[in-house]
């Protein structure tokens, strides 16, 4: 079935005293299963052909500035890369989409900030690891999952005992 998945929330961002839009990324199922982006932001748009050959550091020290296309073309090469890196950890599609939306948010306060990353495209890889390690700890945590640096205590007794059991067995059969 080509039904559509959920649309990807508008990005807003502040800049000053206006907002910018960052594209949406319609998705649909995929043959395995996953969303994947439809074809109506896979096209180049003016702002981003204009700056194709600048580089990802020359973007955010432009977007730093409050040039809107500038931030709307990095978000246009790296958004798909994040999505599914996204998905490929969390195994949900909603999670990756809040990921991105997060590592995006993250790269406009910083560039505002005045702090430009020598390396743009790693530097959003690690803010949406990141995000998605926190996500996975907070699953972990609303699961009652126990923590796998904390040894488990439940059911020791009951266990040493059949490990004794054990044991026994061996040394009669010898």
């Amino acid at each position: 079935s080509s039904a559509r998945a959920a649309t990807m929330r508008v990005l807003r961002i502040g800049y000053s005293s206006w907002n910018v839009n960052v594209p949406t990324v319609e998705t649909q199922t995929g043959h395995d299963g996953w969303p994947e982006a439809l074809g109506s932001n896979s096209g180049r748009s003016r702002a981003s052909s204009l700056r194709a050959g600048k580089s990802d550091e020359q973007l955010a020290r432009t977007a730093a500035r409050g040039d809107v296309a500038a931030f709307e073309t990095l978000f246009e090469r790296h958004h798909r890369g994040i999505l599914s890196f996204s998905r490929h950890m969390l195994g949900r599609a909603h999670d990756a989409e809040d990921v991105v939306q997060h590592a995006f948010l993250a790269a406009d306060r910083a560039f505002r900030d005045g702090k430009i990353p020598k390396a743009v495209r790693a530097w959003l890889y690690t803010v949406a690891r990141n995000r998605c390690v926190s996500l996975l700890r907070a699953r972990r945590e609303e699961s009652g999952l126990p923590d796998a640096g904390v040894p488990s205590t439940e059911n020791l007794v009951a266990e040493v005992e059949q490990r004794d059991d054990l044991r026994a067995l061996l040394g009669d059969l010898r």
